[in-house]
């Protein structure tokens, strides 16, 4: 990148923070809004005042000599061709204002029939049939290689059909249903995007450990990994045995007992002694065999329930990550190590996260294990 070309935009950051970027990066700072790919960039949705260089770009068209001197048959190719899809791009990325798309509409309704942006008279035919476009190029193919004649409605593919075109004949049956079972044919406007968006998609009930895992103060690469613990989808020693991978089910660290996820990050000998290097730092009892659920219902400060989230994942990306290296490298560390990384790393997240001054019982709660070595 050129640093004279580019610029760095910034929002929520302390001006020392800034400064730093801009010395590092050689860039300048820009302000909002401003336009890249002739798109305006800005935090609020647009207006129509923002989008009146999109409908200038179609009067320009529309005022070029060339534009002015077509047939009507002329004038309706450039409009179906050219400026009714000129607004795609930026409806790609925003959402146009509805007063900017009638303007489109209108401009490209006058052009037909007058060859300019302005007509007073009545349209010789309704817009609505003018602008019907059953003729698209891709309508005709679909037709002419699946279709055939039959009724879209009641079509159904046949086996030598391509997978994207069994998708979108399954995505429409699925809709179809919908129409009937949720009343939507009868009462139209009964149907929302949202209605249909979650007809089609795979929905699941939410699980009560979900701001455990996806929660902000949790590291990235701590999440993943937590994620499959609380799916149960780790291939731990057991289910290897299972499916005839490993010869051994035993645990990797205490060689005592199956290697199940319960057993590997809560009950193991070696886990608890993680625990409780982790609760003797932070002054609470994390050494139980229903950690997940204790975390959950524990009544503790928003900042130190926060710390707990991070510190629960952490643990068991430490453990996974011990686990991995004694079964491929048969490398072991001492708990007071994984520990020790541990602590290093969540005293640096919590003091990037933490924005606002800590007051009363959380300060010195935070003084205290911010300072054990």
């Amino acid at each position: 990148m050129s640093p004279g070309k580019s610029n760095a935009y910034f929002n929520g950051m302390s001006s020392a923070d800034k400064e730093e970027i801009l010395s590092v990066s050689g860039f300048t700072e820009g302000q909002l809004p401003f336009k890249y790919l002739g798109v305006p960039i800005q935090t609020t949705r647009l207006t129509k005042y923002d989008c009146r260089c999109l409908t200038d770009k179609i009067i320009n068209r529309i005022q070029s000599i060339g534009a002015k001197k077509l047939s009507y048959a002329g004038r309706l190719t450039l409009i179906q061709s050219v400026l009714a899809t000129l607004h795609n791009y930026w409806a790609m990325i925003f959402i146009i204002p509805k007063g900017v798309l009638n303007r489109i509409d209108s401009l490209c309704r006058n052009y037909l029939w007058e060859g300019r942006t302005e007509y007073t008279k009545s349209p010789l035919v309704a817009w609505d049939t003018v602008y019907a476009k059953p003729d698209k190029l891709w309508v005709q193919w679909i037709g002419h290689v699946y279709l055939k004649g039959a009724s879209w409605v009641d079509y159904r593919p046949t086996a030598d059909s391509s997978w994207s075109w069994r998708k979108i004949c399954h995505v429409k049956e699925e809709l179809q249903h919908g129409f009937h079972q949720g009343n939507w044919i009868v009462n139209p406007r009964e149907y929302k995007i949202r209605e249909g968006y979650n007809l089609i998609r795979t929905v699941k009930p939410k699980v009560e450990w979900s701001h455990l895992v996806w929660h902000n103060w949790v590291v990235p690469k701590h999440r993943f990994i937590a994620w499959l613990v609380y799916m149960n989808a780790l291939n731990t020693r057991h289910k290897l045995k299972r499916i005839g991978v490993s010869d051994s089910s035993l645990c990797c660290l205490c060689e005592q007992e199956e290697e199940t996820v319960q057993h590997l990050f809560f009950d193991c000998a070696y886990s608890r002694r993680v625990m409780g290097g982790i609760s003797e730092w932070l002054g609470l009892n994390m050494v139980r065999s229903d950690t997940l659920q204790w975390v959950l219902k524990c009544r503790h400060s928003r900042l130190r329930k926060r710390m707990l989230k991070a510190v629960v994942s952490a643990c068991v990306y430490g453990i996974w990550k011990q686990r991995n290296e004694c079964r491929l490298e048969y490398k072991i560390h001492k708990p007071e190590c994984i520990v020790a990384d541990i602590r290093r790393e969540m005293n640096a997240r919590c003091l990037h996260l933490i924005k606002s001054p800590v007051h009363g019982p959380d300060a010195n709660w935070l003084r205290r294990i911010s300072t054990v070595h």
